[in-house]
């Protein structure tokens, strides 16, 4: 065959169906890093991070972001005209911050911490991270394991988490809040009009406090989990059917279950609360 009948063939190889054509270029990064790194994310696009047993990080997807490295931190960003699916993967042990406006963030099979801020964004966590601190304004959130500390911060986005120990610190104005296998050892949440519900027990010896203006409260306790509870509403109900319950009034009451335990301050204007032991 002559070169330029080869070259011809090799043109159209191209072009015809199930003949492979060069492959494109890849479109993921590594770099190697600490064992425990920071790695923080800013982009405005749908971000996945994942943990593995690796002392480096891959970026991979469709964009080009830009990596600028040190030795223990590593930042990602992209250009807003070039936003699209991330996907980032870590060493479990770390300190991962993503900041967002209006991607979904998912986070799974870290060890380390988290610190997320979005807008618009939901954000759903997996594994058993030490520490989340999460801040968003109409994302829903959906965590799965925290260690130590959990503190999220959100306007009308819902919160569903379970499997949560350690303190809690929650903040919320109209979004709906839920703990379920909880176990607690710090607990301060304020809610404007989102209800609040725990499902699990509040451990330690500290001060707890759940607050809200219209919100109902309902908290739903392990088996011999002690507590010693103060419950107020103006205008709401109050159903405690288990310990022993002092009422000075219909609006009022305090609840003694078991021999110490740790004390736990409820109050709302127009919620109702309510306390049962969990089945």
């Amino acid at each position: 065959m002559s070169p330029r009948s080869l070259l011809l063939c090799v043109a159209l190889a191209g072009l015809v169906p199930g003949v492979a054509a060069a492959a494109a270029p890849s479109s993921e990064t590594t770099r190697k890093v600490a064992a425990s790194p920071t790695v923080e994310i800013r982009v405005d696009a749908n971000t996945e991070v994942r943990g593995w047993d690796k002392s480096e990080i891959e970026v991979g997807g469709t964009t080009s972001p830009t990596i600028s490295t040190s030795k223990d931190k590593v930042v990602i960003s992209i250009d807003p005209a070039d936003a699209d699916d991330l996907v980032v993967w870590v060493p479990r042990n770390t300190h991962v911050k993503v900041k967002t406006r209006t991607g979904d963030i998912d986070i799974a099979g870290l060890t380390g911490a988290a610190t997320i801020e979005t807008t618009a964004g939901d954000v759903e966590v997996g594994g058993d991270l030490r520490t989340l601190t999460v801040t968003t304004v109409s994302g829903n959130l959906e965590i799965h394991g925290v260690s130590t500390e959990l503190v999220a911060a959100t306007v009308s986005g819902d919160l569903d988490a379970d499997r949560v120990r350690g303190r809690v610190r929650i903040a919320s104005s109209s979004g709906n809040i839920r703990l379920t296998h909880a176990a607690v050892s710090r607990l301060d949440v304020s809610t404007t009009s989102g209800d609040f519900r725990l499902v699990g027990k509040i451990e330690g010896s500290d001060k707890n406090t759940i607050k809200t203006i219209s919100g109902d409260v309902g908290l739903r306790l392990a088996p011999k989990s002690p507590l010693q509870a103060s419950l107020v509403t103006l205008s709401g109900i109050i159903d405690a059917s288990l310990g022993t319950v002092t009422s000075t009034d219909e609006r009022h009451a305090t609840v003694s279950i078991g021999s110490g335990g740790p004390r736990l301050d409820v109050g709302t204007m127009s919620g109702d609360i309510e306390i049962e032991r969990k089945r």
